[in-house]
């Protein structure tokens, strides 16, 4: 199979620049009207789920030989335009949309997959294929959802059968189905105790328990895994419920934190920081209780110079809910950070928002820093009040700063409900229910 390894991409090769500028009169082909190809993973998936269909993804690069060979022979043949008019077809490129090739572990292009419509795998494959290759390639993911069908009927002409119920619940976990799996291991339930085999009844624990974490019912989860290894300590997936649990346990704190249960987080993760001995969890332990001596309490007191004609203080803003941004201006993140603070305030400044940002600069002093910060300020279009970190990053640090661009969000009652690096559907959230407060 001819691939092309995405990393590194030869655009940011030396001396491959000219020999690939050479070849662009080839360009990365485009179908023409044979497949409508969307872009966005999301936007498939609400199509897939409106029309029933499966996603068919393309997964590319524009650089890759091979890729070009898909588009252009592959992909025009009307054998494979009619096939995939039972699919949503999706291109994605790897370079522009490295997230989506992160989530499905890209490691060459171009790799092809068959997706449900919750954006599960079905079946996956990499490297240039000719029409009738990729006809197998899809015939290949539809024996394997037969096969989930023959299986699900099974389950249904024997429904005293739990190893059959554990066969289907572990597939509908694969196809990230954990919910479907939930719901068949919850009423096979009542079946188990009548099981013979303690193995069995192993198994149904273990997988039940893994099902409710990949649900997000933490709780739950750890306590059917706590219980698997209380009732069966020598169970072939012991030292596995044992490292989920932990994280379980972790994903639980985690979920407090965003709905706002500080202390009941902070007794979860200080109570797990006293009893693990895995190292990743320690640290990760030791991070998240870091954030908690900021998250759900009074928002430090900013120690800032304030640059150009505007100011913001914590007692100004009472009342309101303050974006509070940690930047540096030569850096690319930073500039898009503030213009997204800038909208925001745009938007919902008349429900009460206040943006600020605080520009830290450590080796920088006040006095070199201030024009040139606030003539940043004006080529980015801010309006809003921008400050210089006092000693370079005296409140970055107060607000446990780890990276530039660093966000808070401060609700109306003074109080931190938000920190960390900059995450749009996460801060988003937050920002909404915030707002949605009374005043």
């Amino acid at each position: 199979m001819q691939s092309c390894t995405r990393i590194p991409n030869p655009l940011r090769i030396a001396g491959l620049v000219m020999l690939l500028s050479a070849a662009a009169s080839a360009g990365y082909a485009e179908e023409g009207g044979g497949i409508p190809w969307l872009t966005s993973l999301d936007t498939a998936m609400e199509q897939a789920a409106a029309q029933n269909k499966l996603i068919f993804m393309d997964v590319y690069a524009e650089w890759c030989g091979p890729c070009k060979m898909l588009a252009s022979e592959t992909f025009p043949a009307p054998e494979v335009i009619k096939a995939l008019e039972a699919y949503i077809p999706l291109k994605i490129d790897s370079d522009k949309q490295p997230q989506v090739a992160s989530r499905y572990r890209v490691r060459g292009v171009p790799t092809l997959f068959v997706l449900t419509a919750q954006g599960a795998v079905i079946h996956e494959q990499s490297g240039f294929m000719p029409p009738a290759g990729f006809l197998e390639f899809l015939q290949t993911a539809q024996s394997r959802l037969e096969a989930i069908a023959r299986l699900e009927e099974e389950v249904r002409q024997e429904p005293d059968n739990v190893k059959k119920a554990l066969e289907l619940a572990n597939t509908y976990m694969e196809l990230s189905r954990a919910g479907d799996a939930v719901t068949l291991l919850e009423k096979a339930g009542p079946r188990v105790d009548a099981v013979d085999s303690d193995a069995t009844k192993g198994d149904y624990a273990f997988t039940l328990g893994l099902a409710y974490l990949m649900e997000g019912a933490y709780d739950k989860g750890v306590e059917r895994l706590e219980a698997l290894l209380a009732a069966y300590p020598e169970h072939a997936q012991a030292e596995r419920a044992k490292d989920l649990i932990l994280r379980g346990k972790v994903y639980g704190a985690l979920t407090r934190v965003d709905q706002g249960e500080y202390e009941a987080a902070r007794t979860l993760l200080t109570g797990l920081k006293a009893s693990s001995t895995d190292e990743q969890v320690t640290a990760f332990v030791d991070e998240v209780l870091g954030r908690l001596e900021v998250l759900g309490r009074p928002a430090p007191a900013w120690a800032v110079t304030w640059v150009g004609s505007k100011s913001a203080s914590l007692t100004e803003a009472k009342g309101t809910v303050v974006a509070l941004a940690f930047l540096d201006p030569g850096d690319p993140s930073s500039a898009e950070v503030a213009a997204t603070l800038e909208s925001l305030g745009q938007e919902h400044g008349t429900q009460g928002l206040t943006s600020a940002a605080i520009v830290t600069l450590p080796d920088a002093s006040e006095e070199a820093a201030a024009t040139d910060v606030e003539a940043w300020a004006g080529e980015q279009g801010v309006t809003f009040a921008i400050g210089l970190d006092k000693q370079g990053r005296a409140t970055f640090d107060q607000y446990k700063g780890e990276q530039i661009p660093w966000v808070a969000l401060i609700g109306r009652d003074g109080v931190v409900h938000y920190l960390g690096a900059y995450s749009k559907t996460e801060f988003d959230g937050k920002l909404a229910t915030l707002l949605a407060a009374e005043r």
